[in-house]
């Protein structure tokens, strides 16, 4: 944009959207090669580890659906989540990839995200509270939910891919930083 001229940005306005509710993500059961009980179960046991994250929750369901399993016990369910987010294929996946390097590369101001998502994951929201420009990073980012009453980490998702292990690790991290090291999560504690 030429000098002096102005800004997209300054004629944009904000658009929330939301994440799925239960009821808008059992449609998602239809996908699935199970009968429609079993389905709807899978979607809510999924649900339970997104809180709707619309693309987390499809991204889920395709992986269990992967699977290839006749069926599924929620215990089942939990292990093949947790398996796909410590694996090669999902230390890949684009979004953790994002989410990763928005909460680990310094700002122009040479100032990260870790600090804040950490406060977020230890429940340390007055902090945050005190810290609009993280705040607004942290919604950008999309590991926060909010409500009238509360801020939180988004989901249990995120939790795993990037606990508070995770977050010392990189606040504080070895002399010697390989790339594996930065696209590893050391697995939770």
């Amino acid at each position: 944009i030429p000098e002096g001229e102005p800004s997209l940005f300054q004629w944009s306005h904000r658009v929330v959207l939301s994440d799925f509710s239960l009821e808008e993500a059992l449609p998602l059961a239809e996908g699935l090669s199970f009968p429609t009980d079993a389905a709807n179960e899978i979607v809510t046991w999924v649900y339970r580890w997104t809180k709707g994250h619309p693309y987390l929750t499809q991204l889920l369901c395709q992986l269990l659906e992967e699977q290839h399993h006749v069926t599924w016990l929620e215990e089942e369910v939990d292990e093949c989540i947790r398996h796909f987010i410590a694996s090669p294929q999902g230390l890949r996946e684009p979004h953790f990839q994002f989410v990763r390097t928005a909460l680990t590369e310094p700002d122009v101001n040479g100032v990260s995200l870790l600090k804040p998502y950490l406060d977020l994951l230890e429940g340390k929201t007055e902090n945050l509270k005190t810290n609009q420009t993280a705040l607004d990073q942290l919604r950008l980012v999309g590991v926060l939910r909010e409500d009238e009453e509360a801020i939180a980490i988004r989901n249990m998702v995120y939790q795993e891919v990037f606990p508070p292990s995770w977050v010392k690790h990189h606040l504080h991290p070895p002399t010697s930083t390989t790339q594996s090291d930065l696209l590893s999560s050391p697995a939770p504690q």
